[in-house]
Parts: structure tokens; sequence; C-alpha cells
């Protein structure tokens, strides 16, 4: 099984903070349609850190998990947050998803959630 800790570094932040060129960015539509959800899943090695943080103009739930034999296993969530930050260490080789879900109807709006991330070997 897969043991991954997490360390929350904190839920407020600004992007303009980080200089770090090393970190990438990703961008997940999301639409206002009541329990609406979206993943990111990018595939770490064993030994491998994520460090993350993500920006959303509305409240949603997030939650990050993999899928090992089959199974899906719930490594962090959080509810009704427009943003946060942590970090988690992969010991072993998955897909790690990042989801996002939105609980509130918001009459079909769509907006965009921001992901930046970065990966190092530890």
């Amino acid at each position: 099984m897969i043991a991954a800790s997490l360390l929350l570094l904190g839920t407020a932040f600004s992007t303009t903070a980080f200089a770090d060129e090393a970190w990438q960015q990703t961008v997940v539509d999301i639409a206002g349609v009541e329990n609406y959800f979206r993943e990111h899943c990018m595939m770490l090695e064993a030994g491998q850190t994520i460090s993350y943080r993500y920006q959303s103009i509305y409240p949603l739930d997030f939650n990050i998990h993999h899928h090992p034999d089959n199974n899906t296993i719930f490594l962090y969530n959080e509810e009704n947050r427009t943003s946060s930050r942590g970090e988690f260490h992969a010991d072993n080789k998955d897909h790690f998803c990042f989801t996002w879900t939105n609980k509130v109807e918001r009459g079909g709006e769509e907006w965009s959630v921001v992901l930046d991330y970065q990966v190092t070997n530890q």
C-alpha cells in the first residue's frame, strides 16, 4: 500500500510570491452546475514530493487521491475552499489526482481553477 504524508502549509497565498521557474501551471475549467467535478492527475515516482497551490474565485470541495489496485485512497480532503497549498510525498509509483467539486448551482457559469505545482526528487 502506498503511504503518503501531507504537510499543509496554510491557505492564503499569492501566486506572485513564488518565482521559482520549476513551478508548472495547469488550468482546470469548472462549470457552475451542482456536483460538477474535474480532476487533474499525474504520475509520481516513488520518492518524489509534489508541492501544490490552487486558487478559485468560488469555493469548491477539494481532494487528493490515488488508485492503487483499483481502490481509491484519499490522501487529503477539504470542503468549501477558494485556495489551498501543501505538499505530499509518494512512497510508491502511482497516478495521483487533484479533484475539485462544485457543490453549488451557479446557473451554469464557468470559471477556472489555477493549479501550480512542483515535483521534486527527495
